[in-house]
């Protein structure tokens, strides 16, 4: 199998999702290269995806994702940056609250939504 990066990438509280030819919004992706850390991966994905710059990813969980062969490692990572640069793979973009996204991505058992719940659950920690 391959392993692959989901990245919910979060800025003021909200996420970036982004649209590549589905019906529904999901999160940045892209597969870890060989000697690559999953957490280099999903700043590189984020930036070439993007255009955006993130920090500190943080590992929230490995999704199997049979129908594809790939282990599936979710992270959120962080981001000052606002504008976005898209790459050619990429059709939209936007910043997203995170409840909200929670209904736009593939619903449970999905990978992405299990990382939204993740974050949602993080941000929700670092409320004051």
């Amino acid at each position: 199998f391959s392993t692959c990066i989901l990245a919910a990438v979060v800025r003021d509280r909200q996420v970036a999702l982004l649209r590549q030819g589905e019906a529904h919004w999901g999160l940045v992706s892209g597969y870890v290269k060989p000697g690559e850390r999953a957490e280099d991966a999903a700043l590189r994905e984020i930036q070439e995806g993007l255009g955006l710059t993130a920090r500190n990813p943080v590992l929230v969980g490995t999704y199997p994702f049979a129908q594809r062969d790939l282990l599936m490692v979710g992270l959120i990572a962080e981001t000052d940056g606002a504008g976005f640069r898209l790459s050619s793979e990429v059709e939209a973009a936007r910043w997203v609250p995170v409840r909200q996204a929670l209904e736009m991505v593939y619903p449970p058992p999905s990978s992405a939504f299990s990382v939204l719940q993740a974050c949602m659950e993080r941000l929700e920690r670092q409320r004051p």
